[in-house]
């Protein structure tokens, strides 16, 4: 395999140029280095390769200088240019001088690639002239790939609304390509560029009769094109664009994916322009800087490489670069305040501000680099024979683990051309079209509230399934990949397990799989066991002991009263005192098998036979001992379709009498207390329902407990209402049904916002954000205020403000970094709520509670980015768990 500094075609403008050297006093020395700028494809019309003379002699030139570069075979020359350079055909000259040490302007060779092209091509040019007398180092070459198809593979970080779904998988022709959170570019082999953005039609967001184009980036809002003529075009479909009118004889440039407007502009003559509005540090271009040969931004950094291989930073937090490194020929910021730059022998060096950051942990023996990408958590190199290194957080897809010393080869990366990386996803450029990994499982698809597979699970290179029992990825053809699963599950709440029976290829458990050409399907098949849990009161044993079971077993089981004692009987499933008996597991399941004490009469439990349809149920059932010389220990009530749940929600109060405390059980699979009743707290809950501690009240009358309580349903379903008692002398009710309840759906808090419909930049908004009845004062859950286009936001800048109850907290997501401000307390002054959409006046936020109403007063000043007519949204998630989702509230025109 041809390994060489550019093969692969990989590029983000890797240079080659020479250090200054030591000469004889007074004579120049003239050097050359050639760069390409793209993959390169068969039938391009956009090849671009770029030229550096510089004059790494003690003393200034004198006489004409030429440059020479004929291109090899299956190339044909378009353009040779160059400010201050006369071109014709293959050959530049001038006859300027050119003082020690300087470096020339660019030439930028445009050529188009012929159909019947070699795989590669060796290019060499030459320079000449200028009284220079070291002939062995006047020419430079550059050996480059050439393919027939340049295809977009996305890799997303496993989370389930990444912007890399939207990348485009038919694009077959791309030569390079930048992406950000937003959207993304590509450049065609004709000229021509595509765009994608997560809700906009490429076709509608790229300018008319766009072509000649050379190179592409994108910020987090705005799009850039480089032209063939070195001036730059840029367009956004959601906010104003720097001015690029200004920008001539460009030969690179460089956009920042994680910010809003900053673009960095490369001349021919080595000096460089940042563009965008406010003072970002990025904007503040070093003085005096020249010679500049390549340059990158990244998450707030910008790096520069000179000719004499030097790396110069600037931006917010960048780290400045450490002496000793050497010579330095690529240089990226990676994010997490990180920068790392690759060697002339394709080593890689990194460092980073505070000496924390993975990123800047560059694993031993990574070599052969000739580009570099990062996204703050991870960092990766592209290698000259097509593969992939990486190190720290790898998201899904590229391998969703850590690898902190060592490098990681990237086996699902092969005939890459071109990896960039951005916030939640990484875009490569393959040669090869890319294929369908599918692999699903055969367990029942339960899963979370967010759509996860929460048994059965399976993954690809530590890639899992999101939305049901099945994972398709697109992948490199010949790629190996590692499919994983533990060979014994149990879900949440125990209640199942899966065992692993065997991979559609007969592989393990965990193994490794090498796809060919074609698309791939693997299937994993489960034995499911269902847990048979055995429960016996004071009194006796019963048998078998809880345990899982294969599914359709048939199970005996047995009741074994103890001395003194005589068995009353099983729990549905089972009934009756016909002992033993035999039940069949299609499901999981719940016996109890139930004893009485000789002389010992069971508690009662008088109760109305509660027969009701509503969101919220009151009760206030009556427990008595059975005899005067006992004591209830505990008493419960249970919502369920059956005493053991019967596979479906339920809802399970249980008070503690000799202890004062309720307890819960949650969708954790564990009780949840204690807190005594009236206590004000919003933890006892589930997904199903909610108890209003604050309104229980347990009181007794002589020997009698009366536990009044109220339950609010938070979903539909038809139960059947139990009750049971227990004394401490271990006599034990059973669970006793006494009625059925049909659980509505209760009203969603009606929220409402002051001011409404009017017009300021810095308007005093009250919101209103009601607590459900029972838990007015509950200081859980949090409240959201959004002012935007649409609830997503719309493609458009928003103001966002979420308040955290429980911690008292005012946060603001900031588009400019893609994360959360705060938290601040409301009350406090404080300037960390500010983005380039709005800033919080956290000084003059209040809260406020009446009467189970709760107010957030949000002072807030509007910025310029959001002028125009707004929708307001609110949003809470109240202290039982109730989220309700964004709802529009009114509207706000910003001047």
């Amino acid at each position: 395999m041809i390994r060489a500094s550019v093969c692969r075609v990989l590029l983000l403008a890797a240079t080659l140029s020479p250090t200054l050297r030591s000469e004889t006093p007074g004579v120049p020395n003239l050097t050359v280095s050639l760069t390409h700028t793209s993959a390169f494809l068969r039938g391009q019309t956009n090849a671009v390769y770029l030229i550096r003379v510089t004059n790494v002699g003690t003393a200034a030139t004198s006489g004409p200088i030429s440059v020479t570069d004929a291109l090899p075979s299956g190339l044909t020359l378009t353009s040779m240019t160059g400010p201050g350079w006369t071109c014709l055909g293959s050959t530049c000259t001038r006859a300027d001088i050119v003082q020690a040490g300087q470096m020339l302007p660019t030439i930028t060779v445009l050529a188009t690639i012929g159909a019947n092209a070699p795989n590669s091509v060796s290019n060499t040019v030459t320079v000449a002239g200028g009284g220079d007398q070291n002939a062995a180092d006047n020419s430079a070459t550059d050996l480059t790939s050439i393919a027939s198809e340049g295809w977009l593979l996305a890799m997303d970080d496993g989370t389930d609304y990444t912007s890399g779904l939207w990348v485009p998988h038919d694009v077959s022709d791309a030569v390079s390509v930048a992406a950000s959170k937003y959207g993304g570019i590509v450049l065609h082999k004709d000229g021509t560029v595509s765009a994608w953005t997560f809700n906009y039609p490429g076709n509608l967001i790229v300018p008319s009769n766009l072509t000649g184009i050379v190179a592409v980036g994108v910020t987090y809002w705005n799009f850039f094109a480089l032209k063939s003529d070195g001036t730059v075009t840029g367009w956004s479909p959601w906010a104003e664009v720097p001015d690029t009118t200004s920008l001539t004889d460009i030969v690179a440039l460089s956009a920042d994916p994680w910010m809003t407007y900053p673009v960095i502009a490369l001349h021919a003559d080595g000096t460089v322009t940042a563009l965008g509005y406010g003072t970002s540090p990025e904007l503040t271009v070093p003085s005096g800087l020249t010679g500049v040969v390549q340059v990158n931004t990244n998450s707030g950094c910008v790096a520069a490489v000179t000719a004499q291989g030097s790396v110069v930073t600037w931006g917010s937090g960048v780290p400045p670069t450490p002496a000793g490194l050497g010579r330095l020929t690529q240089a990226a910021c990676l994010g997490d305040y990180s920068v790392a730059a690759i060697r002339p022998d394709g080593t890689v060096v990194a460092w980073d501000k505070y000496g924390t950051s993975a990123v800047a942990k560059v694993p031993a023996g990574l070599d052969h680099a000739v580009a570099l990408t990062g996204a703050y958590t991870f960092a990766a190199a592209v290698r000259d024979d097509g593969t992939v290194q990486a190190w720290g957080r790898i998201p899904g897809g590229l391998g969703f683990n850590y690898f902190p010393n060592a490098p990681q080869a990237l086996s699902t990366l092969t005939h890459t051309r071109l990896l960039v990386a951005t916030m939640d996803y990484a875009v490569a450029i393959l040669s090869a079209k890319p294929i369908l990994l599918h692999a699903t499982t055969s367990a029942p698809p339960l899963a979370d509230t967010n759509g996860h597979l929460v048994h059965g699970a399976f993954f690809i290179d530590g890639y899992r399934p999101h939305f049901g029992p099945f994972i398709s990825l697109r992948v490199s053809p010949g790629s190996t990949h590692t499919l994983s699963t533990e060979a014994t599950q149990v879900p949440d709440g125990g209640t199942v397990r899966f065992d692993f029976d065997s991979w559609s290829d007969n592989g393990p458990a965990t193994h490794q799989i090498t796809l060919g050409d074609a698309d791939a399907s693997y299937s994993l098949v489960w034995k499911p066991y269902f847990l048979l849990e055995t429960i016996t009161s004071v009194g006796g044993t019963v048998t078998p002991e809880t345990a899982f079971w294969p599914a359709g077993a048939q199970v005996q089981v047995t009741a074994t009263p103890a001395a003194g004692y005589t068995f009353t009987g099983f729990s549905a499933p089972l009934s009756g005192t016909a002992n033993p008996q035999t039940i069949l597991l299609s499901g999981p399941s719940s016996v109890t098998a139930s004893f009485i004490g000789s002389g010992l009469a069971p508690p009662v439990i008088d109760s109305p036979g509660y027969l009701g349809s509503d969101a919220t149920a009151y009760l206030n059932p009556h427990f008595t001992p059975g005899t005067p010389d006992q004591q209830l220990a505990w008493v419960q009530i249970l919502f369920a379709a059956a005493p053991d749940g019967g596979g479906r929600p339920f809802c399970f109060l249980h008070y503690d009498v000799q202890g004062n405390g309720l307890w819960f059980y949650g969708d954790q699979g564990f009780f949840v207390g204690p807190h005594a009743p009236g206590a004000v707290t919003g933890n006892l809950r589930n997904g199903l329902c909610a108890v209003s501690t604050e309104s229980t009240v347990a009181s007794f009358y002589l020997s009698t407990l009366t536990v009044a309580t109220n339950i609010t349903f938070k979903s539909t379903a038809a139960l059947k209402v139990y009750f049971r008692a227990y004394t401490t002398a271990g006599v034990d009710t059973g669970w006793i049904q006494r009625g059925t309840w049909s659980a509505k759906l209760p009203a969603l808090p009606a929220m409402a916002v002051s001011p409404n419909g009017q017009s300021s930049v810095s308007p005093f908004f009250s919101a209103l954000y009601p607590d459900p009845p029972g838990f007015e004062g509950v200081n859980q859950g949090w409240a959201q205020f959004l002012i935007a286009a649409a609830p997503d936001g719309g493609g458009q800048p928003f103001c966002f403000l979420h308040y955290d109850k429980a911690g008292n907290g005012l946060w603001m997501y900031s588009s400019d970094v893609g994360f959360f401000l705060g938290p601040v307390a409301p009350g406090t002054a404080s300037t960390d709520l500010d983005s380039s959409a709005c800033s919080l006046n956290t000084a003059y936020t209040s809260i406020s509670k009446a009467s189970g109403l709760f107010y957030i007063h949000w002072p807030v000043t509007l910025k310029p980015p959001m002028s125009g007519l707004k929708n307001i949204y609110q949003r809470t998630l109240d202290p039982t768990g109730r989220d309700t989702g964004w709802v529009q509230t009114g509207t706000w025109t910003i001047p």
